[in-house]
């Protein structure tokens, strides 16, 4: 509900709860519609109409259809996860190198599937090249992924920060000893 408030507010800070029921949120919308994509298949293996052109005859829509879904929620999912690593006292710019080191990751992948349908006209030693970099890459990707997994599941700086107030703010108890009287 928050971050539906909160559609493309990239200021400010959210709490490990905000974010975790957002990642659920949208985990449960995904499973549903591949559940939903599962059942339409269903009549075909019945009739034993199950193949490669009614497979892709089907697949178009549902496609579209999370396309469509994962454009909705792309700004959403941005800001608050923006706004989770500025709980952290993070920049959002961490999830910028994240995402540009994903694509780089796809230059060499593609070009490496583009020589297997032409290989003739490929050394082996650029393959190979290839191959490394992106191993390289995909090494640094995967590293970057588990320090924002640990950043998103570490609670917090206490107190404001340079992002803003704090958003458990008013859930803290005190614990300390008071003088007495």
């Amino acid at each position: 509900k928050t971050c539906f408030r909160k559609y493309a507010e990239f200021k400010g800070r959210a709490c490990r709860s905000e974010f975790w029921w957002f990642v659920l949120l949208i985990l449960l919308i995904e499973v549903g519609l591949y559940f939903i994509y599962g059942l339409s298949m269903i009549p075909l293996l019945v009739k034993g109409q199950f193949n490669a052109s009614s497979i892709t005859g089907m697949s178009l829509p549902f496609t579209i259809v999370m396309l469509v879904f994962e454009l909705a929620f792309l700004l959403p999912s941005l800001a608050v996860t923006t706004r989770r690593l500025h709980d952290r006292n993070k920049s959002g710019w961490g999830l910028v190198i994240y995402y540009v080191l994903t694509l780089i990751c796809l230059v060499p992948m593609a070009l490496m599937y583009t020589m297997l349908d032409h290989s003739e006209q490929f050394n082996d030693t650029i393959t190979y090249v290839l191959a490394f970099v992106f191993f390289i890459l995909a090494i640094l990707l995967f590293a970057l992924a588990v320090v924002l997994l640990v950043w998103f599941c570490q609670r917090g700086t206490i107190g404001p920060n340079k992002y803003g107030p704090d958003p458990l703010e008013d859930t803290y108890v005190d614990v300390t000893p008071q003088p007495e009287a």
